[in-house]
């Protein structure tokens, strides 16, 4: 069985959709999930490629569940329930952007959404939903799927950025990272509990947990595999040297020299929605890749080869993937007190969509070429 997640504010009810041009409009929006719950949607392994891609317009879903305050919520699906994109044709190098259940869905019985209304969902990976509030979504995002520094031309075609084996990995660094500490310069693999971290804030702050895990990539489509951030392609000399990150990891933007010609305002931005940036791009050729990853006390923003980048924020995606008894641990290392769904919360800048980056830079080439 294949499991897709969701942060719970890009996940809605709605009534109706009307479709103009390469856009969605989501009418009567009830959107009942924060962004604090996960949303889960299960689907049965036969309708997987061996890619771990799959069609939208030919899956049946079987479970639809809400995670909220380590409390799981089973909504009602229908036997044979399907999802579909909306849309119709395929476009040259663009992936839609979302998809909904063909079939309506209904609340618990019991607990926070039993007073829910029936009806069809929609699942979105690049914009938020808000209840009352009509929804557009771009469904045509141009994605470089061919790596040729060229979106427009006809060298490929995706017709879904949905894969059910994307990894759902946390914000890491690739060992060789080196990270400014009190004591220099230090590969983040080297970094312990203990060791002061230089933040961009809050001055020294000491390291309260790392962990390091190896990730398979085989079958792992673009948008969940790792992404080269290429010297000095933030800025002058930022990075100072090619760095490594997952696709999820935010680059501080707007800020410090760093795209500051295409964001106008301080803002992490996801790695994955940077690549059109020249200089930036996922990494298709590699196997595996070991990730290392340190959280303090709070989300900080520290220096990453020579650029600005983020600390672990132990939000609801790192805390699925660990185990009890790793959670355990990682809430006896943090002061007592804390938020268990964003343990050393809030984010330290305002955190964009893979979506508002795209659109930030693809905004920015039509006034001049994105550079640093």
């Amino acid at each position: 069985m294949a499991v897709l997640f969701f942060s719970g504010d890009e996940v809605a009810f709605f009534d109706g959709i009307n479709d103009t041009g390469d856009s969605s409009e989501f009418t009567g929006i009830t959107a009942p999930f924060g962004p604090s719950d996960t949303i889960e949607i299960e689907i049965p392994d036969q309708y997987i490629r061996p890619d771990g891609s799959f069609d939208p317009n030919e899956v049946q879903f079987t479970r639809v569940t809400v995670v909220r305050n380590d409390v799981r919520h089973e909504f009602e699906v229908d036997s044979g329930s399907k999802i579909k994109e909306t849309g119709g044709d395929e476009v040259k190098e663009a992936g839609d952007t979302f998809f909904t259940t063909n079939d309506e869905v209904g609340p618990p019985d019991n607990g926070p959404f039993a007073g829910l209304s029936s009806g069809k969902m929609v699942f979105s990976t690049t914009s938020t939903f808000s209840s009352g509030q009509n929804t557009t979504i771009d469904r045509t995002q141009a994605t470089d799927n061919n790596n040729d520094g060229d979106t427009s031309d006809g060298g490929e075609a995706a017709d879904a950025q949905f894969n059910a084996r994307q990894a759902d990995t946390p914000p890491c660094y690739a060992p060789g990272t080196l990270i400014d500490t009190v004591r220099g310069l230090r590969p983040v693999e080297a970094i312990q509990p203990g060791d002061l971290v230089l933040t961009r804030d809050r001055g020294p702050q000491p390291v309260l947990w790392c962990r390091s895990g190896t990730q398979t990539l085989d079958g792992i489509a673009r948008q969940g595999r790792p992404v080269l951030i290429k010297a000095g392609s933030l800025g002058p000399n930022l990075p100072n040297a090619d760095m490594i990150v997952s696709p999820q990891h935010r680059i501080l933007v707007g800020e410090a020299g760093q795209l500051c010609s295409v964001f106008h305002q301080e803002a992490f931005a996801p790695a994955k929605g940077l690549t059109g940036v020249p200089g930036i791009r996922h990494m298709m050729g590699r196997r595996e890749v070991t990730w290392v990853h340190f959280a303090c006390a709070r989300h900080e923003v520290v220096r990453a080869n020579g650029c600005w980048s983020e600390s672990l924020l132990l939000g609801p995606i790192v805390q699925r993937n660990l185990t009890p008894f790793e959670r355990d641990q990682l809430i006896a290392a943090l002061p007592a007190g804390d938020d268990t769904k964003l343990l050393n919360g809030p984010p330290a800048r305002q955190c964009l969509t893979v979506g508002e980056v795209r659109r930030t830079i693809t905004q920015a080439r039509k006034r001049r070429p994105v550079a640093a």
